[in-house]
């Protein structure tokens, strides 16, 4: 049975995801709150996934801090509307799914067993731009990569006198005597 939680502003935003998720019998609605008693519920109820209503203020905070927890849990963020872009920034800072709020009621059941399953819910579009962003910040960090000194340790780096390229010390390379210059390498 997967435990779900419920954090809300809006009681009645709340109240209708608990019917919702009483239909399923193979879910189990464990409780909703507010932002404050939030970490409360957690702690006590231990749910499997949390479904967020994204205009709760400190939404998106919220998904990176359930993350960086020793026992995370999944977060399904409910969302007014199709934003491709707050979507992809929403998956970005944390949450495993994201919900337009028009969805059906057998779609959110889905969503919530699919991040459980450590699926991630969300439109192809909004997963493409994920991956074209993760892509373009790959090729920018490569591009700044001196080609053969990449897989070099700091102290393989300092010992042949070229330091990875992601070394603080990278810089001062040029400053440094070179092996070869009347010096024994050790």
């Amino acid at each position: 049975m997967v435990r779900v939680a419920v954090a809300r502003e809006d009681v009645l935003f709340g109240e209708g995801l608990r019917m919702l998720l009483a239909a399923d019998p193979a879910l189990e609605y464990v409780g909703q709150s507010g932002l404050a008693g939030l970490d409360g519920l957690i702690e006590v109820e231990r749910p499997d996934v949390l479904l967020v209503d994204s205009r709760m203020g400190g939404a998106l905070g919220l998904c990176g801090r359930l993350r960086s927890r020793s026992r995370p849990r999944p977060v399904l963020l409910c969302a007014p509307a199709d934003d491709d872009g707050w979507a992809a920034h929403a998956l970005e800072a944390g949450a495993k799914g994201v919900l337009c709020l028009r969805a059906s009621p057998d779609t959110l059941l889905k969503a919530v067993r699919a991040v459980h399953a450590g699926e991630v819910w969300a439109s192809h579009r909004v997963i493409s731009k994920v991956v074209e962003a993760a892509t373009a910040e790959r090729e920018r960090r490569d591009a700044t990569r001196r080609p053969g000194f990449d897989c070099l340790s700091e102290r393989e780096g300092q010992v042949r006198g070229t330091p990875p390229a992601d070394s603080a010390q990278g810089d001062r390379r040029a400053d440094r005597d070179q092996p070869g210059d009347g010096e024994g390498v050790t």
